[in-house]
């Protein structure tokens, strides 16, 4: 089995930059993996941050939690804080199949996140550079990718956020 550690991931969906990722890749031809002739990535993380910060008076919540104006965004650092919380990911991006499981805790209570059906967005969903850096491919209607550029420029997610490369990118509802 293949393992490499990175030092930190960003999950768009979850608006939480997590630390201490790991990602496995399943080597079909060992017979002691769990799961076998599947190439899974699985992630665990714990100590989230979370971006979030109240703009002003609160003019519309949902469930007691501020709604407007929010701000997602913070490109100087300044609302981004500690929280309590972890999340596990388990997904095969071949298959299109797999689970994300989030749990956290912040000033409004205890909250979870479940996504265990992927579908594609409505714009292509990342960039590649090919053989030579000339050369761009834009993947399309893949819920789950891996390995792709988005936002800015690339014409894959809304040029709003600066280009980002993503080792995993998922899109479908969650519960």
């Amino acid at each position: 089995m293949r393992h490499q550690t990175y030092s930190s991931i960003f999950v768009g969906g979850l608006a939480i930059a997590l630390w201490a990722v790991s990602a496995v890749a399943d080597d079909p031809d060992n017979d002691d993996d769990q799961e076998t002739n599947h190439t899974y990535i699985s992630v665990k993380a714990s100590n989230p941050m979370l971006v979030r910060r109240v703009m002003g008076p609160i003019t519309n919540s949902v469930n007691g939690v501020p709604a407007e104006p929010v701000d997602g965004f913070d490109w100087a650092g300044q609302a981004i804080r500690t929280t309590e919380g972890k999340i596990e990911i388990k997904v095969d991006p071949i298959a299109n199949t797999g689970s994300i499981n989030a749990r956290w805790k912040d000033e409004y209570g205890d909250w979870t996140y479940q996504q265990t059906m992927f579908s594609p967005p409505n714009h292509p969903t990342g960039a590649r550079i090919g053989p030579s850096k000339d050369t761009v491919t834009v993947t399309e209607n893949d819920p789950i990718a891996t390995n792709v550029y988005l936002h800015g420029n690339t014409g894959a997610g809304a040029p709003l956020v600066p280009t980002v490369f993503n080792l995993l990118a998922t899109w479908g509802s969650a519960l």
